[in-house]
């Protein structure tokens, strides 16, 4: 097991409850990739991506890639590589830009939220975002179905499982 692996965090989020119900009645597909997984709640586990103490930007890494697409190709929505963004008492959400297949480090802001009174991000042991908010890249990347502002799912940020055991 890794040093990384051992010291680990995850972004459990589900994006938006509704857009995953949607395409459950369409038999739409959500299918995860590059270490991205989701749980039998419909949650997308993401891990993290660099060891998990805040880097000097205040920045949470994690990857991994959840694709929603139904109607042939027409509905796709691409989440990949999910960034905490820590500034004060505030803090966004972004994502690597949707628009490239490939890897880049161009990336675009989906939400924005206030974090919790006392969000326990030194210690390891985690906190929940409780309401993030669409941005307007947001609503361009979930397919111009929400408006800017939409809460979206909880962001839950917690310590691995591997992390958790001694």
């Amino acid at each position: 097991m890794s040093a990384e692996r051992r010291t680990g965090h995850e972004l459990c989020w589900g994006v938006k409850a509704s857009l995953r119900d949607y395409l459950s009645a369409i038999d739409g597909e959500i299918v995860c990739g590059d270490g991205a997984d989701q749980t039998p709640a419909g949650e997308f586990m993401f891990p993290t991506a660099h060891p998990t103490h805040l880097d000097s930007s205040r920045c949470l890494r994690f990857r991994g890639t959840v694709v929603f697409s139904a109607y042939h190709g027409m509905l796709l929505v691409r989440l990949r590589d999910p960034w905490v963004m820590l500034a004060g008492a505030v803090g966004s959400l972004t994502m690597m830009h949707p628009d490239f297949a490939d890897r880049t480090s161009e990336r675009i802001e989906i939400a924005t939220f206030s974090l919790p009174e006392h969000p326990d991000v030194a210690s390891g042991r985690g906190w929940t975002i409780a309401v993030p908010r669409l941005t307007y890249d947001g609503t361009r990347a979930l397919g111009d179905v929400y408006g800017i502002g939409t809460e979206l799912d909880p962001i839950h940020i917690r310590q691995s499982a591997a992390a958790a055991q001694p």
